[in-house]
């Protein structure tokens, strides 16, 4: 390769990181930032700067489902603290959500609804800082409660490759990180029975499973019901928290089915927890820093020490946001907006404690007044179709273009892994990386940034969120030319 010293130093350094921190350190190298100024100068040469892997939606490509200053003008609000956790606020508009969720996955995978709600009622409901703040917080919480009784478990077991969070608390808290890895062949999420596996370690005190998974956005399914049953009952019977992570599970494509839902797989809340957010399938809810975790109401002391001495209480503009939307979620689920629906936020002071809480009635007709919900559901089916478009369309050209290889199309989310094809004869991801970003101005994660090994295929993650897809192709094609020619400007960075 053309890399001179410096550059391979970069490299030399960024290979030793684990997953969060090599994310973490390109997310510098996009802004030219510390080490990584003297970047800055040879970008000058190239034409133009793009990062694939932008995740934040553009208000130019999808319109807003649910702005918050509609919301504004339809109710008065008086912005303050709220309770601890939000549960009081929203807990009960989460759970029957939850619950609703929980009874689409029994009836699709042919479950026993008996105990649903009975399940849920018995869980907590916290409000967080985004799907990363929930984790942090479940997995903080946990921590403390084996700390405090005396237990010290100190493994987390967790899917991977994926958004490598629990890797990181692992690391931060001085824990013992066990990943569980998937391989190409099974869409890189690994056999749950190895997973399984992997919890025997006496010393395992939480099990992550992030599904669908990102980048490669593979899901459990019907296939994978026994064995993640018996996942169930391993983690309960051993007291190891069980914990999913959906935030992608509501952008399905190709007629992919409900994911399953562990409190449709059991008799009992015990150990059991969930994640999840509306940051991925709802344009630019990213911004409004909301999501939640639902867990067995046992760790609510634990929870709620966690959140007293980090966040103190929800942001209210953002409660009042996840809680309507939340209400929209069943609508869109029922087929229509009926006031019994907000009866989970009678008497809860979503809009602050110095407002008189409406009544159940007065939510639903003003909403109907301003037709806010019409709107709503146009917006997410256009964002929806035109989402599920764009995926195609760039899938479509990866599939036939001849030098970047991709896999199966995913059914779930919004990101592709594209893989660099092994004649390109790149050492390693991060000369890739450096290659592509100096001689052309693109840019991307790497797969080693979820955890994938880097002594094999090399991958780039691609978003379908920021740009149209004809720019993305262009972009892709662009890169693709400079990699066959592999010829390396007239800068110092590069060695003729």
């Amino acid at each position: 390769m053309f890399l001179n010293k410096n550059v391979k130093a970069i490299i030399a350094f960024l290979e030793k990181l684990p997953p969060h921190e090599k994310l973490q350190e390109l997310s510098k190298v996009m802004l030219f930032k510390g080490r990584y100024r003297i970047l800055k100068k040879a970008l000058s040469r190239v034409q133009f700067y793009i990062i694939l892997d932008l995740v934040n939606y553009s208000r130019i490509l999808f319109p807003d489902p649910l702005p918050v200053k509609e919301l504004l003008d339809i109710f008065s609000v008086e912005p303050g603290y709220g309770s601890l956790t939000g549960h009081l606020e929203i807990g009960d508009v989460i759970k029957e959500l939850e619950i609703d969720r929980a009874y689409a996955c029994a009836n699709q995978y042919h479950l026993p609804v008996g105990n649903i709600r009975h399940v849920v009622q018995k869980t907590v409901v916290v409000t967080s800082f985004g799907a990363t703040g929930a984790i942090y917080t479940l997995l903080m919480a946990l921590l403390t409660r084996e700390r405090a009784t005396g237990r010290n478990r100190s493994c987390l077991v967790f899917n991977a490759p994926t958004y490598c969070l629990s890797d990181a608390f692992a690391r931060l808290n001085g824990l013992t990180p066990l990943p569980v890895f998937g391989t190409r062949e099974n869409g890189f999420f690994p056999p749950l029975a190895q997973v399984r596996e992997a919890c025997s370690h006496p010393s395992v005190f939480a099990c992550i499973l992030t599904y669908p998974n990102n980048p490669a956005q593979t899901s459990l399914g019907k296939n994978d019901l026994p064995e993640l049953l018996r996942l169930v009952e391993y983690c309960q019977s051993n007291k190891i928290q069980l914990i999913a992570d959906t935030v992608f599970q509501d952008l399905r494509w190709l007629s992919a089915p409900p994911v399953p839902e562990l409190f449709a797989l059991s008799d009992s809340s015990k150990y059991l927890s969930k994640i999840f957010s509306p940051s991925k399938d709802r344009p630019f809810a990213s911004g409004y820093r909301i999501g939640y975790l639902m867990a067995d109401k046992r760790l609510r002391p634990w929870l709620e020490r966690v959140v007293s001495s980090t966040s103190t209480s929800p942001n209210t503009l953002s409660q009042i946001w996840l809680a309507i939307d939340a209400v929209f979620r069943r609508a869109m689920m029922k087929g229509e907006l009926t006031p019994e629906l907000f009866l989970p936020l009678k008497g809860r002071s979503i809009f602050g404690f110095g407002i008189k809480p409406l009544e159940v009635n007065e939510m639903y007709q003003r909403i109907c007044d301003a037709d806010l919900y019409t709107r709503y559901v146009h917006n997410l089916r256009f964002f929806n179709k035109t989402l599920e478009q764009n995926i195609g369309k760039v899938w479509d050209w990866l599939s036939t273009n001849e030098y970047f290889e991709v896999d199966k199309r995913p059914a779930y989310g919004n990101t592709l892994m594209v893989r660099v094809p092994k004649k390109a004869q790149f050492q390693n991801e991060f000369e890739y990386y450096f290659y592509a970003l100096l001689t052309t101005g693109v840019i991307a994660s790497t797969g080693g940034c979820f955890g994938m090994p880097n002594d094999g295929d090399i991958y780039f993650r691609v978003v379908m969120a920021s740009y149209p897809p004809e720019l993305v192709i262009t972009t892709l094609d662009y890169v693709k030319g400079a990699l066959i020619n592999q010829k390396a400007p007239g800068y110092p960075l590069f060695k003729e």
